[in-house]
């Protein structure tokens, strides 16, 4: 049913730490809509912006892109390298920060800011 759909996205921060971080942890990768929705709950602005500079990366799609970013983030193996990966993200992933992730060696286990 359509309407249930629209439900899990209501509470997006619940959708985002019980269902997207879980996935993310155990798969390593994030879909675009995912990834976007972590746009939205952190700065809900300059999306097309984070699309085009995505884009603008030589990846055929956002899709492509973010499962690039996801690899990279999942495959750094410290925080500082993290870090990197967030800064040469175009400034997606610095205006969106979403890992703290050394706790689980690479694995997404919070979108809060590390600063």
């Amino acid at each position: 049913m359509m309407s249930q759909d629209f439900l899990r996205y209501y509470d997006l921060e619940g959708y985002l730490l019980a269902e997207v971080g879980p996935r993310f942890r155990e798969t390593s990768k994030i879909s675009a809509f995912d990834f976007f929705c972590i746009l939205i709950w952190k700065s809900n602005r300059a999306k097309t912006k984070h699309a085009r500079r995505m884009l603008s990366r030589g990846y055929a799609t956002l899709e492509r892109a973010v499962d690039a970013l996801a690899h990279d983030l999942s495959a750094a193996p410290s925080r500082r390298e993290r870090g990197e990966v967030q800064a040469s993200g175009g400034g997606v992933l610095g205006h969106a920060s979403w890992t703290d992730a050394d706790v689980d060696h690479g694995r997404l286990v919070s979108w809060r800011p590390t600063s």
